[in-house]
């Protein structure tokens, strides 16, 4: 059975910093590991989507 609970709170977990994705983009004092950092935390977030599946 899907947890939909779980899974509305990390769809709008992934959306939050897949946005914060973005916005680093135009961030010019983020490193690039800063940003390595936030892009993995996206895919990090999409696995806990899948998963909650």
């Amino acid at each position: 059975m899907i947890d939909y609970d779980k899974l509305q709170k990390s769809l709008m977990h992934l959306e939050l910093q897949f946005q914060n994705h973005q916005l680093a983009k135009g961030r010019p004092e983020l490193t690039t590991i800063d940003r390595k950092a936030i892009a993995e935390s996206v895919v990090q977030r999409f696995e806990t989507c899948y998963d909650a599946l």
